[in-house]
């Protein structure tokens, strides 16, 4: 289960990275649909773009590099947010293809949340952190013990 976690957590970390970076610079036919059909402004989309680019990055780097690997099911969080949105939107405008998509990206996001939330968590090492923890929360104890 934790290697198919990983794949599509890669997976996703670039679909979304290279998405929010296309939407900086989107080409003219994309930019007039959504500007002029759907109603929305060029700097919305380059929020969501920067929105998307945080959260593929929060889906791999905590997990990867294991600090604080808690935020990767956030970000997970912060991303199906976005999607919803983004699914709704497509619903409203009567983009049947682009609906079904957007729908199962944000499955596939969710199922990376749901997995390192609670299926496969990525674990900091018990015995750095309950140390850590021991020697600031109690210094006197810990010295007690020594003795």
């Amino acid at each position: 289960m934790d290697t198919l976690i990983w794949i599509i957590q890669g997976l996703m970390a670039v679909l979304f990275v290279f998405h929010g970076i296309a939407m900086f610079n989107p080409p003219a036919a994309v930019q007039e649909s959504v500007v002029k059909n759907m109603g929305y402004s060029l700097p919305f989309l380059k929020f969501i773009g920067t929105l998307e680019i945080l959260g593929g990055l929060g889906l791999i780097l905590p997990a990867w590099t294991r600090v604080m690997p808690l935020l990767s099911p956030v970000a997970a969080l912060g991303l199906v947010i976005i999607m919803i949105g983004a699914a709704v939107s497509h619903a409203r405008h009567g983009e049947g293809k682009q609906t079904v998509a957007t729908a199962v990206v944000t499955l596939l996001v969710a199922f990376v949340g749901i997995g390192r939330f609670w299926l496969s968590p990525i674990l900091i090492p018990m015995s750095i952190s309950t140390k850590r923890l021991t020697e600031t929360a109690f210094p006197n104890r810990l010295q007690s013990t020594r003795t």
